[in-house]
């Protein structure tokens, strides 16, 4: 019988650790060692035993596949491009999709805590950096990795999407960040009902929301203590109890107030003029609600 996969594939900062943990939860999946594999953003990949590889098989109740990759939507076309070379068997991809706004400030804040981007770079700055690559300035001439320049296309959803559209034996479930924050049951059940495995666990189960970006005061701190968080990963995942009281300490001992991502009115009304078309493309798809488009519209507009 041919194997089963359930594929987080974007977007980033929308809520996919969390979906990962909730799912990895029920028990009926084998999970990846780690959340993001990032397999199919390879030049090459070789086959569907050497994808397997990457997860963890010892589970007598495991049916599918399970990895969260949220890049695998902005690298949309390479990826579709491996998948479709393995000739695999069904998927369903999920797609959880955040306001290009919101995501963009929590990927910046995010990278900033990750020590990617210098902790004196304002929003601002790092918009003018991402529109200059955006007009084909170089990534070695801006200071930056190519990845966090591109954080503008990679909330052009429609664009993205419509490169899975193709793909066979595939399934697909778009939520909005909104409705998942609002209501993560919902958004499991069907996840569950979709992949016919029971969802009873859910009826008293704490939906705690995973890999909250928080501030820290000292780099070299926050530097040991993502290098722990990176070799425990795995552990962390099949006991996130734990990892939820190394949290509170850390935050005691290295903790600061988030800081707040200020766009200034020139750049709002940039950054709304890049996204309009590729937003206006999901409504009339019917891939985000009308609800949903004029919450993201009015994100540019506060």
């Amino acid at each position: 019988m041919s194997s089963k996969y359930l594929i987080i594939a974007g977007t980033e900062k929308a809520g996919t650790t969390s979906l990962f943990q909730y799912l990895l939860d029920s028990g009926f999946y084998f999970p990846s060692h780690k959340k993001e594999t990032d397999y199919f953003r390879r030049e090459t990949c070789f086959s569907e035993k050497e994808y397997e590889r990457e997860f963890d098989t010892n589970n007598s109740r495991g049916c599918c596949f399970l990895e969260a990759s949220p890049g695998y939507l902005a690298d949309s076309s390479l990826v579709v491009k491996n998948i479709s070379s393995l000739d695999l068997g069904y998927i369903l991809f999920v797609f959880l999709l955040r306001s290009p706004l919101g995501r963009l400030k929590s990927s910046f804040l995010f990278h900033k805590s990750r020590l990617y981007i210098d902790r004196n770079m304002t929003i601002d700055e790092y918009i003018d950096l991402c529109f200059r690559y955006e007009a084909g300035e170089s990534a070695i001439d801006l200071g930056l990795d190519d990845w966090f320049l591109r954080v503008l296309d990679s909330g052009r959803y429609f664009k993205h999407l419509c490169d899975y559209m193709d793909l066979k034996n595939k399934e697909i479930k778009i939520y909005s960040f909104e409705e998942f924050s609002r209501d993560p049951k919902s958004c499991v059940v069907s996840i569950q009902r979709t992949m016919g495995f029971p969802y009873d666990l859910y009826n008293d189960y704490d939906f705690h929301v995973s890999n909250v970006t928080a501030g820290h005061r000292s780099d070299f701190i926050q530097k040991y203590a993502l290098l722990v968080n990176h070799a425990f990963e795995k552990f962390f995942y099949r006991y996130p109890g734990v990892k939820k009281k190394l949290l509170k300490i850390y935050r005691i001992l290295n903790g600061a107030e988030k800081e707040v991502a200020s766009i200034n009115d020139f750049n709002m009304n940039r950054l709304l003029k890049f996204y309009s078309n590729d937003m206006e493309h999901l409504l009339s798809s019917g891939l985000i609600s009308r609800e949903v488009f004029d919450t993201w519209i009015k994100e540019f507009r506060r």
